[in-house]
């Protein structure tokens, strides 16, 4: 979207607010205002609509894998759940994780995520440092693994969730069709 339609966008979305005042006249002339810079500008509702959904990628991941491992989908779905938005899993050329969702939350996300998953790594590296050096490396793994798991439980003790409300869940859906479809 360039920055002339953004603007123009952002001028409807304020004459909308308008057509819901409580003086009749003034929100008629909004709404007549709003229809016709909509026509002038071939701009639909869904767009005014997608406008405030976006998408954040995050390049961390720390596990060098393509199949993720239980502790990092839990701390993912964590996030998704704490922030109110979606997330999917692009396999391109290296693991990079996607947030999407209202595009005032979806930056934290992405921050929390790769602030969370370092500290996650690092207790887990430690963990595992800590075992016993006569064990075999695939119990060390192992074990460390589920230090992780239990790590991202205490996390999710920890947070306070927002959600969508279901016009954002909605809204969301349709802007992934739209744009991953293509």
């Amino acid at each position: 979207m360039n920055h002339n339609n953004e603007r123009i966008i952002s001028k409807l979305k304020k004459l909308y607010a308008l057509s819901k005042s409580s003086n009749p006249h003034e929100a008629a002339v909004a709404l007549r205002r709003a229809q016709k810079l909509m026509q002038a500008y071939s701009i639909s509702e869904d767009e005014i609509a997608f406008s405030d959904i976006d998408e954040s990628i995050s390049d961390y991941w720390p596990v060098g894998q393509r199949r993720p491992p239980v502790y990092m989908l839990g701390l993912i779905a964590i996030i998704r759940d704490a922030f109110g938005v979606c997330s999917l899993l692009l396999n391109r050329v290296d693991t990079q994780v996607s947030f999407y969702g209202p595009k005032e939350r979806i930056a934290l996300a992405a921050y929390t995520y790769e602030v969370l998953g370092r500290q996650l790594m690092k207790a887990r590296k430690e963990y595992i440092n800590s075992q016993n050096k006569r064990l075999k490396t695939t119990t060390k793994t192992s074990r460390g693994d589920k230090f992780a798991e239990g790590w991202v439980l205490a996390v999710l003790n920890e947070i306070v969730r927002l959600s969508m409300s279901q016009e954002e869940e909605e809204l969301v859906y349709q802007w992934l069709s739209q744009h991953q479809g293509s």
